[in-house]
């Protein structure tokens, strides 16, 4: 019975720090411009990586250490364009990546963060290129042991030829069609 004094002090103590804090959020929630305030400061601790430089990153719910190598370097894509809006420069983002996660997932996420960024990518992958609707493409060649460089527009038509490349060139590119199912084979339908 001796310890009943101190709990019932305890019990006291916490209704107290209760009260008080239920006091100081009514004073926070009562006013917009308190709470608008609360919830910046909460944010700007919950989303400073460069200070704790600890976060989870996880793939379709499961740990990262739980995931193939491919679903690794997806989400450190993932991760690297999300975050800041300085301008990022990757090469080959496709190696080691899905072709149907490039164009279902990632081509989506780039149209998104380039509104905010600069996104460079050194790339052979016709979904980087063409899906994410590039702003600028800056194309290198070999030519005679001389490194030729051409800059174009998706929309310029001088160099169509040159995006079909991405895709394997023009005839790899119909032949997908075909083989698809896409377009009919002209050739077939004279027999």
């Amino acid at each position: 019975m001796q310890h009943a004094g101190f709990i019932e002090e305890l019990y006291g103590s916490i209704e107290n720090k209760k009260a008080a804090f239920h006091g100081t959020m009514k004073d926070i929630f009562d006013r917009e411009i308190h709470f608008q305030i609360y919830r910046l400061l909460i944010l700007k601790h919950l989303r400073n990586v460069e200070k704790y430089k600890i976060f989870e990153v996880r793939y379709d719910k499961r740990a990262l250490n739980e995931t193939s190598f491919g679903q690794k370097c997806t989400a450190v894509l993932v991760v690297l364009l999300s975050l800041g809006n300085n301008p990022i420069i990757i090469d080959e983002p496709e190696a080691h990546l899905d072709s149907a996660l490039i164009a279902n997932y990632l081509v989506t996420l780039i149209k998104k963060q380039k509104q905010k960024r600069q996104i460079i990518f050194a790339t052979h992958n016709a979904n980087f290129v063409l899906n994410a609707d590039a702003e600028l493409i800056i194309q290198l060649k070999n030519e005679n042991n001389k490194t030729v460089v051409q800059s174009f527009m998706i929309e310029s038509d001088d160099y169509k030829e040159d995006l079909l490349k991405l895709e394997g060139g023009e005839k790899a590119f119909k032949d997908r069609e075909r083989k698809y199912g896409i377009t009919k084979d002209k050739t077939k339908n004279k027999e």
